[in-house]
């Protein structure tokens, strides 16, 4: 009989204790905080991609042509730069009054200047590859006092046309620019790839 009676004491404290176990790990599962669920990225709709597609295209053509248009530039202005050079001199310096297309005045610096080229005398009216006008009297006067008459100059010879000369070459300064149109060159080309692949 105390042997029963020990066997049950001893049963209802495991069970107690196997019950207090139990509360505790139910208590500490409802403490603790769930897991974050990874994030699925969604894949834009065909909507969004042809949008992309869309924007991208017109940054890459704003971009690819602006690209040329100054790499062009800046090719020729580098071919000017490497014409030789051979003296000249200044025979007539005068302003050239006009118009423009909405009628306001310009004034127009006209040159004319003497060279030879492998012995031949030649004469040349350009001062700069592209005419070059202005709507102040006063600094196109400033202008063309760095050319006075009877004055030595230098002129730029275009070898593979001796009678093309300037006195000034193109300015290289489109490199300088071309980081802009090359970025929304990039920026479109990303963007088609992205409407492209769907990410």
């Amino acid at each position: 009989m105390l042997s029963r009676q020990g066997g049950g004491a001893s049963g209802r404290e495991e069970g107690f204790h196997l019950s207090r176990r139990c509360h505790a790990w139910t208590l500490s599962g409802l403490n603790a905080s769930p897991s974050p669920s990874p994030r699925r990225t969604v894949a834009p709709t065909w909507p969004a991609r042809l949008w992309l597609g869309l924007m991208g295209s017109a940054f890459a053509l704003l971009g690819g042509f602006f690209c040329w248009y100054l790499g062009h530039h800046f090719l020729v202005a580098k071919a000017m730069h490497a014409w030789p050079k051979v003296p000249a001199t200044i025979l007539a310096a005068e302003i050239e009054p006009g118009l423009t297309q909405h009628g306001t005045a310009k004034f127009t610096p006209k040159l004319r200047y003497r060279y030879q080229w492998e012995g031949q005398a030649r004469e040349g009216q350009r001062l700069k590859r592209r005419s070059i006008e202005g709507s102040d009297r006063p600094s196109v006067e400033t202008w063309l006092n760095q050319y006075p008459v009877g004055s030595e100059k230098e002129c730029y010879v275009n070898p593979a046309d001796p009678n093309f000369a300037v006195l000034i070459p193109d300015s290289k300064a489109a490199l300088y620019s071309l980081w802009l149109p090359a970025f929304f060159l990039v920026s479109g080309l990303f963007l088609i790839g992205r409407a492209i692949l769907g990410k």
